[in-house]
């Protein structure tokens, strides 16, 4: 990838492609996944996700770059549409840690976007300008969010997503035992909000942002569990700061 290490100001496509391929044979600093991305198709929104690791042997920072992109628009290439945070978001991993980070995006209907062209681009880029490396995938061909399930009763939770705090609300017909609880992305249980026996009727659980042991969770994805026994429902939950 040409970036801001080659100050070329050629505008032909054999100066593009020496730069090119100057670049491509420099070993990567960082791999990004984006696989754990979600897209809503009904609502035009969803969380990207980018898991970067540092695969470079020693440690180092930069700028995470996450932006919407739309290609086929009068010829033009990947013309960016929306930079998810202007400043980029401070990366910092010794050697062979990993991170993650999630931003909540949305394809405007309003702007004239075809989802359909749209991708999300990622890269990691230092102070001098050198990109370690980019990842890029469609908005369509990522996973789509499911709302529904079978077996399943109305959750409400809100707001969502959040910086603070959110609610978790939900009726039952009957006097049952119930648990709410939040779980990461691996399925590790991160708080239990409601373990007990609850009267017929609408209840509300609030969460505070805090796991089990009262630290504030990271920015990201989490799943709020509601289970009486009889039905469940599972909710995505994206909390950012």
């Amino acid at each position: 990838m040409c970036d801001g290490i080659i100050g070329r100001t050629g505008t032909t496509y054999s100066t593009f492609r020496t730069d090119f391929n100057t670049r491509k044979v420099v070993a990567p600093k960082v791999t990004i996944d984006l696989s754990k991305s979600y897209y809503n198709p009904s609502a035009r929104n969803g969380y990207v996700t980018a898991h970067i690791t540092n695969v470079s042997g020693s440690s180092l920072s930069g700028l995470l770059y996450i932006a919407i992109t739309e290609t086929n628009l009068s010829g033009y290439y990947d013309v960016a549409r929306d930079l998810l945070r202007a400043a980029g978001s401070p990366v910092s991993l010794a050697a062979g840690a990993s991170l993650d980070s999630t931003k909540y995006f949305v394809i405007s209907s309003s702007g004239g976007w075809n989802p359909s062209n749209c991708s999300i681009v990622a890269f990691v880029q230092n102070g001098a300008g050198e990109i370690y490396q980019g990842a890029k995938v469609p908005v369509t061909s990522i996973a789509v969010e499911e709302n529904s399930n079978k077996n399943t009763f109305a959750v409400k939770v809100s707001p969502n997503p959040f910086t603070l705090n959110t609610n978790v609300c939900y009726s039952i017909e009957n006097k049952e035992k119930v648990q709410v609880g939040i779980y990461d992305v691996t399925g590790k249980l991160v708080r239990q909000l409601v373990d007990g026996e609850q009267d017929a009727g609408s209840h509300t659980a609030y969460w505070n942002g805090k796991n089990d042991l009262g630290n504030k969770i990271g920015t990201g994805i989490y799943f709020c569990v509601v289970n009486t026994g009889i039905h469940k429902n599972v909710s995505k939950i994206l909390s950012i700061k």
